[in-house]
């Protein structure tokens, strides 16, 4: 089962710029996550297949730590 979940949501235009930063998700040592990061429109999405709600909720709060330390930079 492939779950979709809103990374990151830009209230005016997403520049080009940020729509191309290279993300990486941390976590899968095994390789067994194939997961797929998708603008549509101002909106990030993260598409992946999750096994339990616990490691989505892990996955989530990693995905969200590097874009909180980006926004305290500014």
């Amino acid at each position: 089962m492939t779950d979709t979940i809103l990374l990151l949501q830009v209230a005016g235009d997403a520049s080009e710029e940020t729509k191309s930063v290279q993300w990486q998700i941390v976590g899968d040592n095994l390789g067994l996550l194939v997961s797929e990061l998708e603008w549509v429109g101002n909106s990030l999405y993260l598409r992946a297949p999750f096994s339990e709600p616990a490691l989505s909720a892990a996955l989530l709060g990693c995905a969200i730590l590097p874009a909180a330390a980006r926004r305290t930079k500014k």
